[in-house]
Protein backbone atom coordinates (compact mmCIF):
# COMPACT_ATOMS: atom_id res chain seq x y z
CA UNK A 1 0.00 0.00 0.00
CA UNK A 2 2.88 2.32 1.14
CA UNK A 3 4.29 1.79 -2.38
CA UNK A 4 1.09 2.70 -4.59
CA UNK A 5 1.34 5.89 -2.77
CA UNK A 6 4.60 6.66 -3.94
CA UNK A 7 3.73 5.11 -7.29
CA UNK A 8 0.73 7.71 -7.39
CA UNK A 9 2.79 10.95 -6.29
CA UNK A 10 5.28 9.41 -8.89
CA UNK A 11 3.18 9.58 -11.92
CA UNK A 12 1.29 12.55 -10.96
CA UNK A 13 4.91 14.66 -10.78
CA UNK A 14 5.73 13.06 -14.24
CA UNK A 15 2.21 14.25 -15.54
CA UNK A 16 3.04 17.80 -14.17
CA UNK A 17 6.14 18.34 -15.74
CA UNK A 18 4.57 17.12 -19.07
CA UNK A 19 1.90 19.93 -18.42
CA UNK A 20 4.82 22.57 -17.46
CA UNK A 21 6.89 22.07 -20.96
CA UNK A 22 3.51 22.71 -22.39
CA UNK A 23 3.46 26.14 -20.52
CA UNK A 24 7.05 26.98 -21.10
CA UNK A 25 8.30 24.60 -24.18
CA UNK A 26 11.06 23.77 -21.95
CA UNK A 27 12.69 20.05 -23.18
CA UNK A 28 14.12 19.67 -19.73
CA UNK A 29 10.90 19.11 -18.44
CA UNK A 30 10.18 16.12 -20.62
CA UNK A 31 13.63 14.59 -19.93
CA UNK A 32 13.17 15.22 -16.01
CA UNK A 33 9.41 12.91 -16.43
CA UNK A 34 11.01 10.67 -18.29
CA UNK A 35 13.26 9.17 -15.37
CA UNK A 36 10.36 9.69 -13.17
CA UNK A 37 7.60 7.99 -15.64
CA UNK A 38 10.47 5.16 -15.68
CA UNK A 39 10.72 4.54 -12.67
CA UNK A 40 6.94 4.11 -12.42
CA UNK A 41 6.62 2.29 -15.43
CA UNK A 42 9.18 -0.82 -13.75
CA UNK A 43 8.32 -0.41 -10.08
CA UNK A 44 4.52 0.00 -10.39
CA UNK A 45 2.46 -2.69 -11.83
CA UNK A 46 -0.90 -1.31 -11.24
CA UNK A 47 0.34 1.44 -13.20
CA UNK A 48 1.85 -0.08 -15.77
CA UNK A 49 -0.60 1.06 -18.99
CA UNK A 50 -1.11 4.68 -18.00
CA UNK A 51 2.74 5.06 -17.27
CA UNK A 52 3.40 3.17 -20.74
CA UNK A 53 1.07 6.01 -21.84
CA UNK A 54 3.03 8.90 -20.32
CA UNK A 55 6.21 7.23 -21.56
CA UNK A 56 4.72 6.96 -25.42
CA UNK A 57 3.63 10.70 -25.31
CA UNK A 58 6.96 11.81 -23.79
CA UNK A 59 9.11 10.20 -26.69
CA UNK A 60 6.43 11.97 -28.92
CA UNK A 61 6.88 15.11 -27.66
CA UNK A 62 10.77 14.80 -27.28
CA UNK A 63 10.40 14.23 -30.96
CA UNK A 64 12.71 10.73 -29.51
CA UNK A 65 11.30 8.95 -32.40
CA UNK A 66 13.82 6.31 -32.12
CA UNK A 67 13.44 5.06 -28.71
CA UNK A 68 10.30 5.54 -28.94
CA UNK A 69 9.67 3.10 -31.23
CA UNK A 70 12.53 0.55 -29.17
CA UNK A 71 9.98 0.94 -26.22
CA UNK A 72 6.79 0.21 -27.73
CA UNK A 73 8.46 -2.77 -29.52
CA UNK A 74 8.84 -4.44 -26.13
CA UNK A 75 5.45 -3.91 -24.85
CA UNK A 76 2.87 -6.44 -24.51
CA UNK A 77 0.02 -6.18 -26.43
CA UNK A 78 -2.24 -5.92 -23.33
CA UNK A 79 -1.11 -2.45 -22.31
CA UNK A 80 -2.81 -0.85 -25.11
CA UNK A 81 -6.44 0.25 -24.64
CA UNK A 82 -7.75 -0.61 -28.12
CA UNK A 83 -6.47 -3.16 -30.44
CA UNK A 84 -5.06 -1.11 -33.43
CA UNK A 85 -3.01 0.85 -30.61
CA UNK A 86 0.41 -1.07 -31.18
CA UNK A 87 0.45 -0.74 -35.11
CA UNK A 88 -0.53 2.68 -34.78
CA UNK A 89 2.37 4.21 -32.48
CA UNK A 90 4.69 1.58 -33.89
CA UNK A 91 3.98 3.01 -37.57
CA UNK A 92 3.53 6.55 -36.50
CA UNK A 93 7.01 6.90 -34.74
CA UNK A 94 8.46 5.14 -37.53
CA UNK A 95 7.21 7.53 -39.94
CA UNK A 96 8.36 10.60 -38.13
CA UNK A 97 11.68 9.11 -38.01
CA UNK A 98 11.89 8.30 -41.60
CA UNK A 99 10.65 11.91 -42.07
CA UNK A 100 13.27 13.68 -39.72
CA UNK A 101 15.86 11.81 -42.12
CA UNK A 102 14.13 13.21 -44.84
CA UNK A 103 12.91 10.18 -46.54
CA UNK A 104 9.35 11.29 -47.43
CA UNK A 105 8.15 8.29 -49.67
CA UNK A 106 9.12 5.90 -46.37
CA UNK A 107 7.35 8.07 -44.04
CA UNK A 108 4.01 8.05 -46.35
CA UNK A 109 3.67 4.30 -46.44
CA UNK A 110 4.23 3.97 -42.76
CA UNK A 111 1.34 6.50 -42.31
CA UNK A 112 -0.82 4.58 -44.46
CA UNK A 113 -0.07 1.49 -42.18
CA UNK A 114 -1.29 3.63 -38.98
CA UNK A 115 -4.18 4.64 -41.46
CA UNK A 116 -5.35 1.29 -42.62
CA UNK A 117 -5.11 -0.25 -38.96
CA UNK A 118 -7.05 2.16 -37.52
CA UNK A 119 -10.08 2.37 -40.35
CA UNK A 120 -9.83 -1.21 -39.92
CA UNK A 121 -10.57 -1.07 -35.97
CA UNK A 122 -13.21 1.98 -36.99
CA UNK A 123 -14.79 -0.33 -39.60
CA UNK A 124 -16.21 -2.32 -36.62
CA UNK A 125 -16.23 0.04 -33.53
CA UNK A 126 -17.58 3.16 -35.92
CA UNK A 127 -18.02 5.61 -33.15
CA UNK A 128 -14.42 5.45 -31.47
CA UNK A 129 -13.41 8.69 -31.15
CA UNK A 130 -10.26 7.94 -29.80
CA UNK A 131 -9.50 6.29 -32.82
CA UNK A 132 -10.97 8.73 -34.99
CA UNK A 133 -8.46 11.34 -33.42
CA UNK A 134 -5.81 9.21 -33.69
CA UNK A 135 -6.91 8.80 -37.50
CA UNK A 136 -7.22 12.59 -38.18
CA UNK A 137 -3.55 13.42 -36.41
CA UNK A 138 -2.06 10.63 -39.25
CA UNK A 139 -4.23 12.47 -42.00
CA UNK A 140 -3.04 15.43 -41.83
CA UNK A 141 0.63 14.57 -41.84
CA UNK A 142 -0.18 12.69 -45.21
CA UNK A 143 -2.73 14.62 -47.00
CA UNK A 144 -2.25 18.10 -44.75
CA UNK A 145 -4.97 20.27 -42.68
CA UNK A 146 -7.28 21.31 -45.70
CA UNK A 147 -7.59 17.78 -46.87
CA UNK A 148 -8.48 16.64 -43.33
CA UNK A 149 -11.31 19.84 -42.94
CA UNK A 150 -12.80 18.54 -45.87
CA UNK A 151 -12.85 15.06 -44.71
CA UNK A 152 -14.31 16.37 -41.10
CA UNK A 153 -16.94 18.17 -43.10
CA UNK A 154 -18.21 15.10 -45.26
CA UNK A 155 -18.27 13.29 -41.79
CA UNK A 156 -20.76 15.83 -39.85
CA UNK A 157 -22.75 15.81 -43.02
CA UNK A 158 -22.78 12.18 -43.11
CA UNK A 159 -23.82 12.23 -39.47
CA UNK A 160 -21.32 9.30 -38.36
CA UNK A 161 -20.19 11.60 -35.12
CA UNK A 162 -21.04 14.37 -32.95
CA UNK A 163 -20.10 17.97 -34.65
CA UNK A 164 -18.37 19.39 -31.84
CA UNK A 165 -16.40 16.43 -31.02
CA UNK A 166 -15.13 16.52 -34.40
CA UNK A 167 -14.73 20.75 -34.57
Amino acid sequence: QGMNTSCDERFKIANEKVNAYYMVNNPSYLDSALIDIEEVYLRCKDHKIRSADLKIKIYMLLEDYDQGYLFIKKLDESLFNLEYKRVFYLKTFKALALEKEGNIEGKNVELMGAIEAIEDYLSRNKNNQEALADLMFNKVRLVGKMKVAEEIDALIDKGDYEEEFLK
